[in-house]
C-alpha cells in the first residue's frame, strides 16, 4: 500500500488534485441530496396537508349548508303564517283530525288554495335530491311522519310507553349527528352512508318545543366534495360529538378508520389533522400515513440520488479530461526542460496559450534565450580575461627590464654630475613600482609616500619656485586606505594651479581626525578657480552623471562613496589668485575607529 501510494500519489500532483476534487465533490453532493431530501419531504408533507386541509374545508362547507339548509327550512315555516298554522296543526293534532280540518277548510271555501305542509316537505325533498328522508316528530302526538324520495307519507305512533324514539326526540341531539337506530327501524331505512341535521320545532309565541324536524342526508355530497381534491392521498371522516363516525373516505382501511376516531393514539403513524365546528357538533378528521408519504419521498430521494450520482460523474469526468491535459502540457515542458539541463540550448517549448503553464513556457524560453545570451558574454569574457592574464603575466615580467634600464639611466646621470635627473629618475621608478606591484595592504602612510614622490619630481624640477609641506598625525599614518585616493588631488594642483612664473608655490597637504572620520585638506596658493568654473564643478561632484572636465576630483569622490558609503565626502574651494583647498573625509575603519 505505501508503495503504492508513492508510485500514485506522493509525486503525482494532478492525481492528488482530482482525489481531492473528487472528494470534495462527492462530499458536496451527498450534503447536498440530505439536504434536497429533507427540504423535499417536508414540501410532499406540506402540500398533502394543505391538500387534505382543502378538502376538510369543503366537507366542512358542505354539511354546514346542509345544516343552514335545514334551519332555513323551518325559518321559512315560521315566518309564513298560514304554513305554520298548517303545520301547527298538523303537529298537534292526530293525522286523521288534520286531514278532516284540511277536508272542512276546503269544503267551506272551495277553490281556494291552503298551505299544506306536507306538500311544502314534499316539495323540498324533490329540490333537494341530497335529502332521503325528512322525519317530523310531534312532541304533542308523540307521532312520527317520514317523507320519502317517493312522496308517501309514512305515519307510525311512538308512544313513550312502547318506544325510546320520544325521549330521543325531547333529548338534546346536536345538529348534526348519526342517524337513530329506532329511528331507522321506525321508518325502514337502514342505508349506513346517511347523516342527520336535527331542528327542535317550537312554538312561535311561547318558544315551547313541540316537536323536531330531523333530514336525512346522503353522504354522497361529502364523498363528491372530498373527490374535488383527487390529489389529496388521505383519508378523511367525519366525527359526530358523540364519537361515532358519520362519514370516512371510500375503502378507507381498518387502520386508518381506527385512526380517524377520536382520542385514537396514531399519531406516531398519521399526521392527523381536524377542523372542529362546536355549532354543528362534529369534527372533520384527516389522517394521511407518514407510510405513505415517505414512499412518495423515497422516490424524490432514488431521482435526487440518481442526478446526484450523474453530477459527479460528470464533474470528476470534466475536471479530469482538464487535468489529464494540464498534465500533459506539463510533461511536455519537463521533457523540454531535461533536454535544456542536458546542454541543448536551442529548444524551445511550443505553448502560444495565454495561462499559467504558457507563462512558464514563455518565462523559459526567455530565460533560454538570456542565458544563451549570458553563456556567449561569459564565454568571449573568460577569453578576454585569459588574455588579461596573459597581459598581466607578462606586464609583471616587462618592468623588470624597464627598472633596470631606469637604473642604468640614474647611474649615468649621477656619473655625469646631473645628481637631479639621477633623483628624478629614482622618484619616478620608485613611484612606477608602487603603481605596477601595489602592496597587499595599503596605508595612509603609503599614500602620502606617493604623493611625496609624485611631489619631488616637480620640486627638482622648478628647485626653488616650488615647496610642499605634508603633516600627519602619528596615530592615523597605519590605518589603512584606498589606493591612489589623494594623488588625483594633488596632481590636479601640478596641473591646473602651479604658477610657474612665481617663486612662492607652496602646496600643503594634511591628514587630521575629527570625531571618527579623518579629514584631508590639500591647500595651494596656485592660480585659483573662476567662480563660474568652481560652480560647474561642484554641481558635478553633488551630481556624478552629470560631464564635466573635472574628471580626476569626481573619479576620487565616486570611489571614496563605493568604498566607504555616502559617509565620505569631498569639498573644494577656490578664489582665484589665492588658491585653493580641497578637502576629503573619510570614516575611520578597524582598529582605528575605537583607539588613537
Amino acid at each position: 500500500m505505501k508503495n503504492l501510494y508513492k508510485t500514485f500519489f506522493q509525486k503525482k500532483l494532478y492525481v492528488k488534485i482530482i482525489g481531492l476534487f473528487s472528494v470534495m465533490t462527492v462530499l458536496s453532493v451527498i450534503t447536498l441530496f440530505y439536504m434536497l431530501s429533507a427540504v423535499m419531504s417536508e414540501s410532499i408533507t406540506r402540500v398533502e396537508l394543505d391538500s387534505q386541509e382543502e378538502a376538510m374545508e369543503l366537507v366542512d362547507d358542505v354539511i354546514r349548508s346542509k345544516t343552514e339548509q335545514a334551519q332555513s327550512l323551518m325559518l321559512a315555516i315560521y315566518r309564513n303564517d298560514p304554513l305554520y298554522s298548517d303545520f301547527s296543526a298538523f303537529l298537534t293534532s292526530s293525522y286523521e283530525d288534520y286531514i278532516q280540518k284540511r277536508l272542512n277548510r276546503a269544503h267551506q271555501y272551495p277553490g281556494f288554495d291552503f298551505p299544506n305542509a306536507t306538500r311544502y316537505f314534499k316539495d323540498f325533498i324533490d329540490d333537494n335530491r341530497d335529502v332521503r328522508h325528512a322525519i317530523i316528530y310531534s312532541g304533542e302526538t308523540q307521532a312520527l311522519y317520514a317523507l320519502g324520495p317517493s312522496g308517501n307519507l309514512k305515519h307510525v305512533e311512538v308512544n313513550a310507553s312502547r318506544s325510546y324514539i320520544p325521549e330521543f326526540m325531547s333529548s338534546d341531539v346536536p345538529l348534526v349527528s348519526v342517524p337513530n337506530v329506532w329511528v331507522r327501524k321506525a321508518i325502514g331505512e337502514f342505508d349506513p352512508n346517511l347523516f342527520a341535521v336535527s331542528v327542535p320545532i317550537t312554538q312561535v309565541r311561547t318558544f315551547r318545543p313541540i316537536g323536531k324536524l330531523v333530514l336525512l342526508y346522503d353522504t354522497e355530497a361529502i364523498r363528491r366534495a372530498a373527490g374535488e381534491k383527487t390529489e389529496a392521498k388521505g383519508s378523511i371522516g367525519v366525527v359526530a360529538a358523540d364519537g361515532k363516525l358519520l362519514y370516512r373516505s371510500p375503502d378507507t382501511p381498518k387502520d386508518v378508520t381506527f385512526a380517524l376516531q377520536p382520542d385514537a393514539d396514531v399519531e406516531a403513524n398519521y399526521y392527523i389533522t381536524t377542523v372542529a365546528n362546536p355549532a354543528g357538533g362534529y369534527t372533520v378528521v384527516s389522517a394521511v400515513s407518514k407510510a405513505l408519504i415517505a414512499e412518495q419521498s423515497r422516490g424524490v430521494r432514488v431521482g435526487l440520488a440518481i442526478v446526484g450520482l450523474a453530477c459527479i460523474g460528470i464533474a470528476i469526468a470534466v475536471s479530469s479530461w482538464f487535468i489529464v491535459r494540464l498534465s500533459k502540457r506539463t510533461n511536455r515542458i519537463i521533457g523540454f526542460m531535461r533536454r535544456a539541463e542536458t546542454g541543448d540550448m536551442a529548444v524551445r517549448i511550443p505553448d502560444e496559450k495565454e495561462d499559467e503553464l504558457g507563462q512558464i513556457s514563455r518565462s523559459f524560453n526567455q530565460m533560454l534565450d538570456e542565458l544563451s545570451k549570458y553563456i556567449d558574454r561569459v564565454y568571449k569574457a573568460e577569453i578576454k580575461q585569459k588574455n588579461a592574464e596573459m597581459a598581466a603575466l607578462q606586464a609583471r615580467v616587462n618592468p623588470h627590464f624597464l627598472y633596470n634600464t631606469l637604473e642604468v639611466i640614474r647611474m649615468r646621470a649621477v656619473s655625469q654630475g646631473a645628481k637631479d635627473v639621477g633623483e628624478m629618475i629614482y622618484s619616478m621608478s620608485s613611484l612606477f613600482r608602487n603603481f605596477v606591484k601595489p602592496k597587499p595592504r595599503h596605508t595612509l602612510r603609503d599614500e602620502l609616500g606617493n604623493c611625496r614622490l609624485y611631489l619631488e619630481l616637480f620640486r627638482i624640477r622648478y628647485k626653488d619656485k616650488f615647496r610642499y609641506e605634508i603633516d600627519c598625525e602619528p596615530e592615523l599614518r597605519e590605518m589603512e586606505i584606498i589606493s591612489t585616493s589623494l594623488l588625483p588631488i594633488v596632481e590636479n594642483y601640478i596641473v591646473h594651479g602651479l604658477r610657474t612664473e612665481a617663486s612662492d608655490n607652496v602646496v600643503t597637504i594634511r591628514a587630521v581626525r575629527e570625531g571618527d572620520d579623518i579629514r584631508f585638506v590639500c591647500a595651494d596658493n596656485g592660480a585659483g578657480i573662476e567662480p563660474d568654473r568652481l560652480e560647474r564643478i561642484r554641481a558635478t561632484l553633488n551630481n556624478p552623471d552629470a560631464e564635466s572636465e573635472s574628471f580626476g576630483l569626481r573619479s576620487v569622490l565616486e570611489r571614496l562613496v563605493l568604498f566607504y558609503g555616502n559617509r565620505a565626502r569631498l569639498e573644494i574651494d577656490s578664489a582665484p589668485g589665492v588658491g585653493t583647498t580641497v578637502a576629503a573625509w573619510i570614516p575611520i575603519q578597524g582598529e582605528h575607529s575605537n583607539h588613537v
